[in-house]
């Protein structure tokens, strides 16, 4: 089980990239949407588009594994 893991995600630890999925797909299930209505309304400036800034996400992901990435963020 571990090899496929590594051969689509990298090297990365089976049982943590389980429970991240399985954490995912409780969320998603919840099936809800985020409305940023409320934080408008007080004056916090609007989000840029995500075209605005995909090309910085690409280029500092770029070369590294899903699980190196997992690391970067929850550091």
């Amino acid at each position: 089980m571990s090899g496929e893991y590594n051969t689509r995600l990298g090297p990365c630890h089976p049982r943590i990239m389980q429970r991240a999925i399985r954490l995912y797909g409780t969320f998603a299930a919840l099936n809800m949407t985020f409305r940023n209505d409320h934080l408008l309304d007080e004056g916090i400036a609007p989000p840029p588009p995500f075209a605005a800034y995909a090309d910085l996400c690409a280029a500092t992901s770029e070369g590294l594994t899903i699980a190196e990435q997992m690391m970067a963020d929850f550091k």
